[in-house]
């Protein structure tokens, strides 16, 4: 079919872990002589194909010099992590010896957070984003909590157990200092990776988004909320602003530039 439609097509046989290793979601599961590569898509472990940030949802492949190379796997490959393992006969009898004790260290509530909130309808977040609009058109929909009541009142509305148990470290003594911006993202991706640089600009408190996406990433929409602490002392009479990367006033979306940055 290709070939009718002018596209020179050469296949290659190959070992599917060889690429699977350099990807950030390796393959789970090639079967021998299955197709897993075309060109630089990637069949993933959903059955779409993937090449960078470039995406063609209609199922369509473009290629400039109409030259495809399609790739097979030579040999069956899963990955070794989802591999199973085989059953013995004799297991270890169960000891009377406690578990280490194991130690979390405690999350400090200075930090910014980035949560990834699965449990929340994309639709209840656009509207959390109409209900606490942007100061202006470059900076992004956030609500500024200065008390543990009006923290409540957000996790209330959102209705996000991950949040809320999130949201558990900010008590009274963290209020007393600090005030915690509250800020509804949606992304094209959950591959996304937030950072997020606190500064004082002039009359303007601005919390600064870096937002990145690795060439090979998932396709799926994702709904985050990030918190992030600001000191009183530093807000207070100021405007507080949540911006993309750049100069405050520039909204610059971060590469690749195709549309992914919710």
């Amino acid at each position: 079919i290709l070939e009718e439609e002018g596209f020179s097509v050469s296949a290659v046989e190959a070992e599917a872990e060889s690429f699977s290793q350099k990807l950030l979601y390796p393959l789970e599961r090639v079967d021998k002589g299955s197709v897993f590569k075309i060109d630089e898509y990637i069949l993933d472990n959903n059955g779409n194909l993937n090449k960078s940030y470039d995406v063609f949802y209609e199922g369509g492949l473009t290629s400039p010099d109409k030259n495809l190379v399609i790739y097979y796997a030579k040999e069956d490959y899963v990955r070794e992590e989802t591999a199973t393992q085989p059953e013995t006969e004799t297991t270890a009898p169960p000891t009377e010896t406690q578990p280490p004790e194991t130690t979390t260290e405690p999350l400090d509530s200075t930090e910014p957070q980035v949560i990834r909130t699965q449990d929340v309808d994309q639709t209840v977040l656009e509207g959390l984003m109409g209900k606490y609009p942007s100061q202006d058109e470059n900076s992004l929909p956030m609500m500024q909590a200065s008390d543990r009541q009006s923290l409540d009142a957000f996790l209330l509305e959102i209705g996000s157990q991950t949040l809320t148990e999130s949201a558990e470290i900010y008590d009274g003594g963290f209020f007393a200092s600090y005030d915690l911006l509250l800020v509804p993202r949606v992304t094209n991706t959950g591959s996304a990776r937030h950072t997020v640089e606190v500064k004082v600009e002039g009359n303007t408190l601005v919390a600064e988004l870096t937002v990145t996406v690795p060439e090979i990433h998932t396709m799926d929409m994702a709904n985050w909320v990030l918190l992030i602490p600001v000191a009183k002392a530093d807000a207070q009479g100021r405007t507080v602003e949540v911006c993309l990367a750049g100069s405050l006033g520039q909204v610059i979306t971060p590469a690749p530039t195709s549309g992914l940055i919710g």
